[in-house]
């Protein structure tokens, strides 16, 4: 049958090795250990850690994952005993302990330990040295990720904010303090629109110098904030003192970015944010970005009538254009995580789940394979096919998916959908080995909307079959591999959207657009 060649974003997820017996948690859901514990301890790094040259966060999820999924205590230890890493899941099994080798970069004679068996550690050593290798010489990947990550994390929080609050100023204040610390910079400044006057005036300002802006007043087309006010266009300057907009103030500037703030097509106020902690370290576009995206959430915040419906929509666009960076790791992937929320929200209309339950579904199925920016390109556009090490590595994007979004609070819901999507109905998936209703409904949902779409849509290395004959693969895999009780439900989704003769990409709504500065 058409199987998922070697375990990367493929058709029909196969079995997993069952050389060991892995012990499963009790029925229910366990997050992996990293999404409890980010890191047990880290008594003496490393200076190439301190340097910030080694991936300390990859080396944390793919031990944490490794020490929850095998149920034992694992430890990275330098030649004089001192610990690097020690992760462990809440009831460690005892057994005889081994150690083996580790290659950590300035650190010879790093061992691994732990109480599985020396082939096994082995494997874990290799995996965590393959990534280490990958991870450090792309410095600049993770550095990015890391910035969107944050950049979710502040919309989240700020939109669970906006929810509780009603008063402008604490909206506004709110948004000033996370805006200046997220983008590094010294101040922040809300000025809003006097409508009897025609002029603008600072209504909140976050920074060292409230003093120095009290009173400030600037007519619209003057100064860099009154430009942004008369054409609705957000700026980046980076040059300040150079700019012809820019109105000097007694505390002088280096650079600043600024945002309009609108509300039913009507200006109400432009956002100021400048002056790098980094004085070197210019704003950036994505910066800007980032501006743009909240100042339309503090927008939403006052027109109380649209709140909710307008800053989710916000959040699922701003989650959206995440999903494009996912793909991005390989070109066949393009456009897959919104086809597979597409299909897994169809089926929660179907099941006449909540709407929250949707949701957060359909949020789970954008952010499906976060994983995959965890692993290397060279795997995931492989052609030919993989050794069990590359293999071994593959089957870790559920888990590293699960630590990448695990600090993100507002996102806990949607864990189960991202880590136990590639699990199996009949207890021989990866990575916990759950089995039956231990998945939870968000991972049986997405596995099928994620195989249908797999089998569908060519790849680096096989050819797209046809709808019918993934459907059928589908329902002869019912009980096995998916959830009997949710394959009609498929089955009926496949029929609504007339999908044996219909590509889902056509069904898909237009991606919102992107910024163009």
């Amino acid at each position: 049958m058409p199987g998922r060649d070697d375990d990367r974003p493929r058709p029909v997820s196969g079995e997993t090795d069952t050389e060991v017996e892995l012990p499963r948690e009790s029925p229910g859901v366990a997050m992996p250990a990293s999404s409890r514990i980010r890191y047990r301890s880290i008594v003496s790094a490393p200076q190439a850690v301190v340097a910030g040259a080694l991936d300390v966060d990859t080396i944390a999820a793919l031990l944490d994952s490794h020490a929850q999924v095998g149920g034992v205590r694992l430890r990275i230890v330098f030649p004089d005993g001192r610990v690097f890493f020690e992760a462990y899941p809440p009831h460690p099994r005892e057994g005889e302990e081994h150690q083996v080798p580790v290659e950590i970069p300035g650190n010879a004679g790093t061992r691994l330990q732990g109480a599985l068996p020396a082939r096994d550690l082995e494997l874990v050593a290799h995996i965590i040295e393959n990534a280490v290798r990958q991870r450090t010489s792309s410095g600049v990947q993770l550095q990015a990720l890391d910035a969107e990550r944050k950049r979710l994390s502040l919309v989240f929080d700020f939109s669970e904010k906006v929810c509780q609050l009603a008063a402008f100023e604490e909206v506004v204040t709110r948004f000033l303090g996370d805006v200046t610390h997220m983008l590094d910079a010294r101040e922040g400044t809300f000025f809003a629109l006097d409508p009897r006057r025609k002029d603008l005036y600072v209504r909140c300002h976050h920074g060292l110098r409230p003093d120095v802006v009290r009173g400030f007043r600037l007519q619209i087309g003057e100064g860099i904030a009154g430009a942004v006010a008369r054409d609705g266009r957000p700026r980046i300057v980076n040059d300040v003192e150079h700019c012809p907009d820019y109105v000097a103030k007694t505390n002088p500037i280096r650079n600043i970015i600024a945002a309009p703030i609108i509300v039913r097509n009507r200006l109400i106020g432009v956002i100021n944010v400048n002056d790098r902690e980094d004085g070197d370290k210019p704003f950036s576009n994505r910066d800007l970005q980032l501006l743009v995206s909240l100042a339309r959430l503090g927008g939403v915040a006052l027109d109380n009538a649209r709140l909710y419906e307008e800053i989710r929509q916000l959040l699922v666009a701003t989650i959206e254009s995440l999903t494009t960076a996912i793909d991005a790791k390989d070109q066949f992937a393009l456009g897959h995580s919104r086809r597979v929320a597409y299909l897994a929200v169809v089926m929660a209309q179907r099941l006449r789940l909540e709407d929250q339950e949707r949701d957060m579904l359909r949020i789970a199925a954008l952010l499906h394979d976060i994983g995959n920016l965890a692993i290397s390109e060279s795997i995931l556009k492989k052609q030919g096919p993989l050794t069990d090490e590359e293999r071994a590595v593959i089957k870790e994007h559920p888990a590293l998916g699960a630590s990448i979004l695990s600090p993100v609070q507002q996102l806990s819901e949607v864990l189960p959908g991202i880590v136990d999507h590639h699990e199996r109905y009949d207890g021989r998936g990866y990575p916990r080995h759950l089995k039956g209703e231990e998945i939870l409904q968000q991972g049986r949902i997405i596995a099928l909307a994620d195989t249908f779409d797999a089998m569908t849509h060519d790849r680096s290395f096989r050819k797209a079959c046809a709808a019918q004959d993934a459907l059928s693969e589908i329902t002869s895999q019912a009980g096995t591999q998916f959830d009997p009780a949710l394959v009609p439900t498929f089955v009926d989704t496949y029929r609504e959207l007339g999908l044996e003769i219909t590509d889902v990409q056509d069904l898909l709504p237009p991606p919102p657009p992107e910024l163009d500065f």
